[in-house]
């Protein structure tokens, strides 16, 4: 694991919970509820989980016995802190330790032409290296342009390291030819927006 500009000595919130690997993070702003045994913190700018940064709607956080934060809402996801390659935003985020976190949220494909297209990710959580992945579906109703020309349905794939997003599923290229009927096209492949390359095997058979 990384750590890149993220200052540790000015985190004045440890967690002493072995479960969560020494979370920690800065709120210049707090208050503790004897009673109730909550701290509700304020001012957050970003909570380090994995390699990502989560930063808290209203930068607000709640912290609860044994050092469990509140799930936090309408909040963003930037991985990785390094990068910075894609950004999650209304996301509903659990953060369960410094090394570990789940959650959904959205995320937008632009195309060459500048029309940003939303993709639900059902599933954000961590993989083996301590990466964020995520899952998402295209559904053919969804009239999901990948280009001008390509129409794509299937499942959408986000690794933190990648710069693009991974389509894996099928494409039909939509042409005028009246003759011609148009085909799902099976492929699997990294897709930079601006520069659409679509993989075809020798043995393709068309998806009907």
């Amino acid at each position: 694991v990384i750590d890149t500009d993220v200052n540790k000595s000015s985190s004045n919130f440890f967690s002493i919970n072995p479960a969560q690997d020494s979370l920690n993070f800065l709120a210049p702003k707090a208050v503790f509820n004897l009673k109730s045994s909550i701290i509700s913190c304020s001012d957050i700018l970003f909570i380090k989980a994995a390699d990502a940064r989560i930063y808290p709607d209203s930068g607000m956080a709640t912290i609860r016995k044994r050092a469990i934060l509140d799930p936090f809402t309408n909040s963003m996801i930037v991985a990785n802190d390094i990068t910075k390659f894609h950004t999650i935003y209304t996301a509903d985020v659990n953060i369960r330790g410094r090394y570990q976190y789940d959650g959904s949220g959205y995320v937008d494909y632009i195309n060459e032409a500048g029309h940003a297209y939303q993709i639900w990710l059902k599933e954000i959580k961590i993989d083996t290296n301590i990466q964020t992945i995520a899952e998402g579906k295209i559904l053919g109703d969804d009239k999901f342009m990948l280009s001008a020309n390509f129409e794509f349905q299937g499942d959408v794939n986000l690794e933190a390291n990648r710069a693009f997003l991974v389509f894996e599923g099928s494409t039909r290229i939509l042409h005028d030819c009246p003759d011609e009927e148009i085909f799902w096209i099976p492929f699997t492949a990294e897709v930079n927006p601006n520069d659409i390359h679509i993989p075809i095997e020798a043995s393709l058979m068309a998806m009907t």
